[in-house]
């Protein structure tokens, strides 16, 4: 298996310690927990790592929900997919207007069944094919406690959905 992990700098002219990061995996591991063909949830699907995650995880074999915030907004996210790959199942698109609030993910991850057993160290007890979160804050607020804030109240609607989902 092959993983590549490019850093390339934003901004040549000046002097910054920002850079992107390009993720790019050859091939699947056949001995893949999550085997292809089940269906991942990746959150911010509308977004550019969410975007290019969702394409890789459909080129790899498997079916993505995207979630974002207005399908009406990202339909050229759902065009994009339909297009590159046909209206077969591979990407299907949902709506969650407020990520923050209570429940939000709650009708999202239902179908979603199989062991996911480490999250950030911690041991999970819930039962979901896959969840990639990539969702962030987008309000744009000069203060930096909203956005850390808002990132933190939607990764917990997050884990709260998943952890309530039966399986």
């Amino acid at each position: 298996n092959t993983l590549i992990i490019v850093l390339h700098k934003k901004h040549q002219r000046q002097p910054s310690n920002h850079f992107s990061v390009i993720i790019m995996i050859s091939r699947v591991e056949s001995s893949a927990v999550i085997a292809p063909g089940s269906l991942i949830l990746v959150t911010g699907a509308n977004g550019y790592l969410g975007c290019r995650f969702s394409n890789t995880l459909i080129q790899q074999g498997y079916k993505v929900r995207g979630v974002v915030r207005d399908k009406t907004r990202c339909a050229h996210v759902q065009e994009f997919f339909d297009t590159k790959y046909g209206p077969k199942g591979h990407f299907e698109m949902v709506e969650v207007a407020d990520l923050t609030a209570e429940g939000a993910f709650q009708e999202v991850v239902k179908g979603l069944h199989r062991s996911l057993p480490y999250l950030f160290g911690l041991l999970i007890k819930y039962r979901l094919h896959g969840f990639v979160h990539f969702a962030v804050d987008n309000s744009f607020s000069p203060d930096p406690e909203v956005i850390v804030n808002g990132s933190v109240a939607l990764t917990m609607r997050a884990l709260e959905a998943a952890a309530n989902e039966p399986g």
